[in-house]
C-alpha cells in the first residue's frame, strides 16, 4: 500500500489516498477521510452522478468505519468534551477506479499532454446536459 496522497493542516477532513491491490492484483485507490455528516453523501452522490464518463474516476465501493462495532465519528471521539460545540464528522472509506498516478510523475512531455487531452474529453462529458441534471438533482 502506497500512499498517493495526503491533506495537511489541523481543520481539514484528514484525507489520505493509498494505492492498494485486490487479491487479483488490480489496483484501486482508496480514500480515507472525515466527511462531515450532513453532507456525507454529496460526494458519493456526484460519483454516481458521473458512473461511466470516460477519464473520470469511478467508484466501487463506499462504507463507513467502524470502532467496536459503531460507526466512527468525530462525537464518539470528543464525547468526554460537552464544553465546545463540534461539528460532527463520519470517518468514511471509498474505493476508486482506475488508480491513476500523480501528475508530477510523468514520463515525458507527450505522456502529460495525453493526460491534458483525457481531462479536456472527461470535462466535455461532465458538462453534457445529463450530467449537470443528475448533478443539479443533488
Amino acid at each position: 500500500m502506497d500512499i498517493l496522497w495526503k491533506s495537511r493542516g489541523l481543520f481539514k477532513r484528514g484525507t489520505v489516498c493509498y494505492r492498494v491491490r485486490d487479491q487479483f492484483n488490480q489496483e484501486y485507490a482508496l480514500k480515507d477521510c472525515w466527511v462531515n455528516e450532513d453532507v456525507k453523501d454529496v460526494e458519493i452522490q456526484l460519483l454516481k452522478a458521473v458512473e461511466g464518463i470516460p477519464n473520470v474516476v469511478q467508484l466501487k465501493k463506499y462504507w463507513d468505519v467502524l470502532y467496536d462495532g459503531k460507526p466512527d465519528s468525530t462525537s464518539r471521539i470528543r464525547s468526554h468534551c460537552s464544553t465546545f460545540k463540534f461539528e460532527t464528522k463520519i470517518h468514511r472509506r471509498i474505493l476508486l477506479t482506475p488508480c491513476g498516478v500523480p501528475l508530477t510523475h510523468f514520463n515525458d512531455v507527450p505522456e502529460l499532454i495525453g493526460v491534458f487531452r483525457d481531462l479536456v474529453v472527461g470535462e466535455s462529458f461532465l458538462q453534457s446536459p445529463e450530467v449537470l441534471c443528475n448533478h443539479h438533482a443533488l
